[in-house]
């Protein structure tokens, strides 16, 4: 009798699709948000915008990637679809661990503050078009960051 975990490791491929989901996913939320936010949701999506800007002058990679996740939350939470929330936090759960290697690659940080800039932006002009194409674009990109880093790691 064999006792045991498997742990299945994905492919890049499976990983690179894992992120356009999501992508797809967040892009939806940051739509719904400039359509159903609230004064409530709107203060916190500017809580946490700052609260990363604070993490990234701080220089605290850990505090950054935390901050980080606040902010995408609290758009899910303004986007108010708990079911989108459910399947975007189920997707998050299998690509934290690359989510949060590449979230600490040299110059990352400061790349997803012009990018979270643009999805702030547009969320408080609830231009809903743009922020959820600046989402959906903020995220693809870290599905590009890992077929880069696996071709890195390729010898």
């Amino acid at each position: 009798m064999c006792i045991g975990a498997i742990v299945a490791r994905p492919t890049v491929g499976e990983v690179m699709d894992l992120f356009e989901v999501v992508a797809e996913l967040e892009g939806v939320a940051a739509r719904l948000a400039c359509e159903r936010m609230d004064a409530a949701d709107e203060k916190m999506i500017v809580e946490t915008h700052r609260a990363c800007l604070d993490a990234a002058s701080s220089f605290d990679p850990k505090k950054y990637y935390q901050t980080n996740g606040q902010f995408h939350e609290a758009i899910q939470k303004a986007a108010h679809n708990r079911s989108l929330g459910e399947q975007i936090e189920l997707l998050n759960k299998r690509l934290s661990p690359y989510r949060r290697f590449i979230t600490f690659r040299p110059g990352r940080t400061e790349t997803a503050l012009r990018e979270h800039e643009e999805v702030f932006n547009a969320l408080l002009a609830r231009d809903a078009p743009a922020a959820s194409a600046a989402l959906r674009n903020h995220v693809r990109v870290l599905a590009e960051d890992t077929l880069a880093l696996a071709r890195s790691l390729k010898f």
